[in-house]
């Protein structure tokens, strides 16, 4: 029996993958340094075997490979270990590619925003006509099952992540998904810590763009920022298209109607008719942690949505002011992958969130201590009293949801946008409540 050790197991790709594959009688170890919600919650219910560091040292010599993680480095015990001993170890993108998607049809979204509630309903559009993709989603939904599934399928799905792919390897993500089929929903600036500037960023999306073959097909988003990107293509290029492509959604947001658009493209692709594909997106149940309602009573509303980027922040609220009525709005707020020589985020957060009334926040995650410009806390609160945005800054993420419940006035709708980590949001939404 194959035996493959995940090394950093608690990631919400990694882990995905490794439950998947135990579900396939391949016998998966995993350790990590951290487990959190909702990764670890399902590991305990998995058949993944979860070992401390050292317990998974002890069993490298059953191990025929080792998946890690972007976390787990050199200096990590169990690599240096594997390395050692001439096991093979590989990021979990590459591992996709030698095992899966070079033999299957690839179906990959990209983009800053929206990649992963349209991989999602492009999966549900294909189970619905009985495809049976392999898919990997970057987000838990109803409407799909297992945010992973590997069977070796004639089409795959998967969310294409600019981030850098793992262990050894600062290459982009989605250059090992090998697409037939490419969605760029939209480009902004992301993930300072990785790219220099927005010029290095652009260049990984024309780099993916270059990969689709001559009988492919790529679907843009509308917005000119991305025609770079369609002269650069050797196949054919469609943008999306919301007037042609509007279906019936069940879960709200103008920017699920354009994510709706741009996976109703990929089902004619597909050869899929449109009536199922627009059936299937209106039984459609949305993705958890995207605009999802967790609380509506009492005169109180509390939405989550796992978007950090200005970009998404400003679509959320855009959405939430429009059907306030005039309740108060407060967001609850982490600032993360922030700083970078150009602060991009600092300069732009505020702005995205002009519409609300109050923000509460702590420092970032991942606190970039080499940044040039590390994400200035006190602009940041000046900047949002300059947009007439109470600030309410707390020392640990743990104090938020408390803050919360003491600056709220009723009727009021909360945006927890706090995104992954050690927290359970319902635990979250009760205090708020409370």
């Amino acid at each position: 029996m194959e035996t493959i050790l995940f090394a950093g197991v608690c990631g919400r790709a990694l882990g995905t993958v490794a439950m998947d594959l135990a579900e396939t009688g391949i016998r998966v170890l995993g350790f990590d340094r951290a487990f959190y919600p909702p990764v670890s919650d399902r590991l305990d219910a998995s058949k993944v075997v979860v070992l401390e560091e050292e317990e998974a040292l002890v069993n490298l010599d059953e191990v025929d490979l080792v998946i890690a993680g972007a976390m787990m480095g050199r200096g990590t015990k169990v690599v240096e270990s594997a390395l050692d001993r001439r096991i093979p170890v590989l990021s979990l993108p590459r591992f996709l590619e030698e095992r899966f998607l070079r033999k299957s049809r690839n179906i990959v979204v990209a983009g800053t925003n929206g990649k992963t509630t349209t991989t999602a309903m492009i999966t549900h559009i294909l189970n619905e006509a009985g495809i049976q993709p392999d898919y990997l989603v970057g987000g838990e939904c109803d409407s799909v099952g297992a945010p992973a599934r590997f069977r070796g399928a004639e089409w795959s799905v998967l969310e294409g992540d600019e981030f850098v792919a793992g262990f050894g390897d600062r290459n982009p993500k989605f250059l090992y998904y090998r697409p037939e089929i490419l969605v760029v929903t939209n480009l902004s600036f992301d993930h300072p810590e990785v790219y220099r500037d927005e010029r290095e960023y652009r260049q990984a999306f024309a780099y993916l763009v270059q990969q689709v073959p001559r009988n492919g097909v790529i679907i843009l988003g509308a917005d000119k920022k991305l025609d770079f990107l369609a002269e650069r293509a050797a196949c054919e290029v469609k943008r999306i298209d919301t007037k042609s492509n509007k279906v019936e959604l069940s879960i709200p947001g103008r920017f699920n109607v354009t994510n709706a658009a741009a996976a109703m493209m990929v089902a004619e692709s597909c050869e899929i008719d449109s009536g199922l594909a627009a059936k299937a997106l209106l039984g459609f149940s949305g993705v958890k942690g995207r605009f999802e309602m967790m609380h509506d009573q009492d005169g109180l509303t509390v939405i989550v949505d796992d978007g950090y980027h200005a970009t998404a922040i400003e679509e959320v609220l855009s959405e939430i002011a429009d059907a306030a009525g005039g309740k108060e709005i407060v967001v609850a707020y982490v600032p993360r992958f922030t700083g970078g020589s150009d602060q991009s985020q600092q300069e732009n957060l505020p702005t995205a969130m002009a519409r609300a009334n109050k923000v509460v926040w702590s420092r970032p995650l991942n606190y970039r201590v080499f940044s040039e410009a590390p994400f200035d806390l006190g602009r940041f609160s000046r900047d949002l009293l300059e947009r007439d945005v109470e600030s309410h800054a707390v020392e640990a993420i743990k104090e938020i949801p408390g803050e919360v419940r003491e600056v709220l006035s009723k009727p009021s709708v909360v945006l927890l946008s706090i995104g992954p980590g050690p927290h359970r949001m319902e635990e979250w939404v009760k205090t708020i409540a409370e």
